[in-house]
């Protein structure tokens, strides 16, 4: 991406959702602009049908409002409830438009609430929001969890996995995979964390189905992926070292990663 600082994402379908014949639940979305890149990163909530059409929106919407509000300010100074807020009223039309095509065309859908549209459709959310080169010597980058329970480590050359945040909370409570605040239910206090990346680190942010197999880093996944990747990678080799066969690792695989490289 520049001299500085370096950018991959990758998303695959599980094997349990080839098995089933259902959609990838996971989806990305990247924007830029001359100072930033901003990626989502979210994974749609297994019980509902079209939870995969949620996670598409709120990647999209967050990316979109992101950079607009990094137009205007630095992502310390942005109020990012109201990102959170706009991708929680585009998860809540999706499933409103859902609900009228059920209806005549001279008929008006119910108001329906978004407990029940969580029910069909519904998603986790995440950002990773990165300068496009190094101020004065820094590179900060930005981690926004708008809902949900994606993972973020920082991986080093010499100390290997970072653990920051393990994302799930098995003692919630739960719409649905361990997930309480997924869109439209939640998104409305997003959490804010930034990480100073030095030369040779990279910040990860994935869904389950790379923070379960990788855990703390010392599972036989976790020491795959430090040696696959630490090095930046271009979007082939992301997808081949992304596609490993792993007896506890059918679910869908989502990451992003940004390499520091100077």
């Amino acid at each position: 991406m520049s001299d500085s600082v370096s950018v991959g994402a990758v998303s695959i379908k599980g094997a349990s959702h080839h098995l089933s014949g259902t959609p990838r639940q996971d989806a990305y979305a990247i924007g830029s602009d001359d100072s930033w890149v901003v990626i989502a990163v979210a994974d749609g909530v297994s019980g509902g049908k079209l939870s995969h059409v949620a996670a598409t929106e709120a990647a999209r919407v967050t990316v979109t409002e992101s950079l607009r509000a990094l137009a205007a300010m630095p992502p310390d100074l942005i109020h990012w409830p109201e990102v959170g807020r706009k991708a929680k009223e585009a998860v809540r039309a999706l499933g409103q438009r859902r609900a009228q095509q059920q209806f005549g065309p001279t008929d008006s859908a119910p108001e329906i609430s978004d407990r029940t549209i969580a029910q069909i459709m519904s998603t986790t959310c995440d950002l990773l929001v990165v300068p496009t080169a190094r101020k004065d010597g820094s590179l900060r980058v930005w981690r926004i969890r708008i809902s949900g329970d994606g993972s973020f480590y920082v991986l080093d050359p010499v100390r290997g996995w970072g653990l920051l945040d393990a994302g799930k909370n098995p003692t919630s409570s739960t719409v649905d995979n361990s997930v309480s605040d997924a869109l439209p239910l939640g998104g409305d206090s997003p959490d804010v964390d930034s990480w100073e990346l030095s030369p040779g680190q990279a910040i990860i942010l994935c869904t389950d189905g790379f923070g379960d197999v990788i855990e703390e880093g010392a599972r036989p996944v976790g020491r795959y992926l430090f040696d696959a990747w630490k090095n930046p990678l271009d979007t082939t080799q992301l997808l081949f070292t992304s596609s490993f066969v792993n007896t506890n690792a059918d679910d869908d695989r989502t990451a992003a990663i940004v390499w520091a490289t100077a």
